[in-house]
């Protein structure tokens, strides 16, 4: 239970930071073309909460869909991976349509769905490498254990 909730802020931590820096870019984005100088431009409160939810939300479903993975082993990775995205990219689309993130037209859509994909991205990214840091800690004590018990097996 403790890995499990260890695991869950871990997602949320990471998926909060990234939909949190892909804000960061498109409002930088909007602020460069209102031609609003920078010390002049102003953020929705309500936006932090926002972020925070889907960090929350994506977070809770990675969870979730981690441990279907583990149980449900036959889906290759890369299409569970495909899978994953869309599921996570429509509830990012449905809760930022009411949040009003974007408009409801095409490019939007596409630059929302993109925006999902980066965070996605970033999300997976920053997770492998947390746990091959984990995983080549765990080989090293593994090493460090047969190298010393077969040094006592060689001694006697």
């Amino acid at each position: 239970m403790k890995e499990k909730l260890r695991r869950l802020m871990n997602y949320i931590t990471t998926i909060t930071t990234g939909t949190l820096i892909a804000c960061m870019i498109w409002g930088s984005i909007s602020i460069f073309r209102q031609k609003i100088p920078w010390s002049k431009a102003i953020i929705n409160f309500s936006i932090l909460p926002e972020i925070l939810s889907i960090g929350i939300l994506c977070g809770v479903l990675t969870e979730l869909v981690f441990y279907s993975r583990q149980k449900q082993g036959k889906i290759p990775f890369w299409l569970w991976n495909i899978f994953f995205y869309i599921i996570v990219t429509l509830m990012v689309l449905i809760c930022g349509y009411f949040y009003h993130w974007y408009k409801l037209d095409v490019g939007s859509v596409i630059a929302m769905c993109l925006t999902s994909a980066g965070v996605y991205g970033f999300t997976f990214f920053l997770n492998y490498y947390r746990n091959k840091i984990i995983a080549d800690a765990m080989n090293k004590k593994l090493e460090q254990y047969h190298s010393k018990h077969q040094k006592k097996g060689d001694s006697q």
